[in-house]
């Protein structure tokens, strides 16, 4: 459903072009999603204890990331993370997992399900701790885009029914506020989760190649000035901050990373890059690839990074990057020393199937046998 996991995209953006020229085709669901391997999820037996492993013997403190001698300097040392807790989706008549969040506390996970024209029909809540489900909320739409669980505890997403509308649910107790009307060529993309914003790319082309935010609660927007770019996922919202990081091209013979303030659009850096140099993902640090020196390195302080070449994205308080180590594991890489903390199977794509609380202390994603899996960091 999603491209790729360092592009913020789902199926949701691709519906919105396929609209504008009338071909309006149904949403899909996490079924025949694209997989980041062919390996199978972590062996955990139903009713077992999540603190032990798949054959009962007791999960090592360090495989969850939190022991003193979790992480390691390379990819072939690094240990194998473990979940706490895994739990199964009830479907009921539901055919797909649509995607999921988690809350910014990490108490709770919301699972977004589909029908079999990949149409929304309700979210579940799911306690993170014990796998309990403890409310059910019903969503009448033909589409929905990604679900963004922000600071506030308010839960977000862009539906399709008669028209576009970004929807919110109030917090704690989950009760749909009035929607707001949604500009098509401003849809979903990233979250800042302190704000609640989101901020995306004109891919339909209606304001030219810009950046735009967008308030959830008004419908406001603000384009960026001059965001001119190559391609729509060179943009990143830097978490736990208030900047905005693009890769700009001032002229086409010119690149260079671009920070802005992320409220008013206001330079705040320029770092010029050369076209070998490519930034992979933007956390509490910046990821660059150098292409012809065959480097990877964090900046500022230009830290050597493991030399990974999938895709990579931040953690939701910006101190991790997680990614695909080549076709069957994602790998988790600290973003203050490069250091490996840990690698997991590969599952679903983990662009809408996985989230992670504000902190960075609790991870949860979305498995291709319809269960829930929490990590603690």
């Amino acid at each position: 459903m999603v491209a790729g996991m360092g592009s913020g995209w789902s199926m949701l953006r691709f519906v919105l072009a396929l609209v504008l020229a009338g071909l309006l085709a149904g949403c899909g669901g996490s079924e025949g999603a694209d997989q980041e391997g062919a390996t199978a999820g972590v062996s955990i037996e139903e009713g077992t204890d999540p603190s032990t492993s798949g054959d009962g013997s007791a999960v090592d403190e360090q495989a969850d990331g939190s022991g003193e001698n979790a992480g390691s300097d390379s990819l072939e040392d690094a240990p194998l993370l473990e979940p706490v807790q895994r739990f199964a989706v009830d479907k009921g008549d539901a055919v797909d997992i649509g995607g999921i969040a988690l809350s910014p506390d990490g108490v709770t996970v919301v699972v977004a399900l589909l029908d079999d024209r990949g149409s929304p029909t309700s979210l579940q809540f799911y306690d993170a701790a014990t796998g309990t489900q403890s409310q059910t909320v019903e969503v009448d739409a033909i589409g929905m885009g990604p679900l963004y669980w922000s600071a506030d505890g308010r839960l977000t997403s862009l539906l399709l029914q008669d028209g576009f509308s970004w929807q919110s649910w109030e917090p704690t107790t989950f009760a749909p506020m009035a929607p707001v009307p949604a500009d098509p060529g401003c849809a979903d993309g990233q979250l800042d989760k302190a704000t609640g914003a989101v901020f995306s790319t004109d891919d339909l082309g209606t304001m030219g190649d810009t950046i735009c935010r967008v308030d959830t609660l008004s419908g406001e927007m603000a384009v960026v000035p001059d965001g001119t770019l190559v391609t729509p996922d060179e943009f990143w919202v830097r978490p736990g901050s208030d900047e905005l990081v693009i890769v700009h091209y001032p002229d086409p013979d010119a690149k260079e990373l671009l920070v802005l303030d992320s409220a008013t659009f206001e330079p705040r850096s320029r770092t010029e890059l050369t076209f070998d140099q490519w930034v992979k993902a933007v956390g509490a640090t910046t990821w660059i690839q150098d292409v012809a020196a065959s480097t990877h390195v964090l900046e500022p302080g230009s830290i050597a990074a493991p030399a990974i070449t999938a895709p990579l994205r931040a953690s939701g308080a910006g101190t991790m990057f997680i990614s695909a180590d080549g076709a069957e594991n994602h790998v988790v890489v600290s973003a203050t020393d490069g250091s490996v903390i840990g690698t997991f199977p590969a599952q679903m794509n983990l662009s809408n199937w996985s989230d992670w609380s504000i902190d960075d202390s609790v991870f949860a994603r979305a498995t291709l046998d319809d269960h829930i899996e929490i990590f603690h960091f």
